[in-house]
């Protein structure tokens, strides 16, 4: 095989190939209703499911992006309770990855047994209860 032909991989740059070029592209959206964001925890979640798919997904974040298979990379978007999460995937099983991604984060658990879907506008409201008079 001729030095040409062959592929190189730089650590942390996803290789391409030219049949790869026609591979399918999905993108899908969520809105984070977690009151506590998408910090390790629900990360964990995400990552785990990412890496079940062969595809490339990487999640936007006002204008941040990240590749959803690296937990480092998840937290750091630093994604908080009602922002908007965009999920790309391209390859094979791109439409089910971006569906199910963005399910997963529209959907994220609370914490310490918290009812499920409590959304962001608790917390705004208890910020202004302090207990004082």
């Amino acid at each position: 095989m001729s030095r040409e032909s062959r592929p190189v991989y730089v650590p942390g740059i996803p290789h391409r190939h030219r049949a790869d070029e026609a591979a399918a592209e999905a993108s899908a959206s969520a809105v984070l209703r977690n009151r506590y964001g998408l910090h390790m925890r629900p990360a964990k979640q995400v990552v785990e499911l990412a890496n079940t798919f062969p595809c490339e997904i990487s999640l936007l974040v006002d204008g941040r992006d990240a590749d959803a298979k690296s937990i480092l990379g998840v937290i750091g978007l630093a994604a908080e309770c009602g922002e908007e999460v965009v999920v790309r995937a391209r390859g094979d099983g791109a439409d089910e990855a971006a569906r199910r991604l963005a399910d997963v984060l529209t959907n994220l658990p609370e914490l310490h047994g918290e009812p499920e879907g409590t959304g962001c506008e608790e917390d705004e409201q208890d910020e202004g209860e302090d207990g004082r008079e």
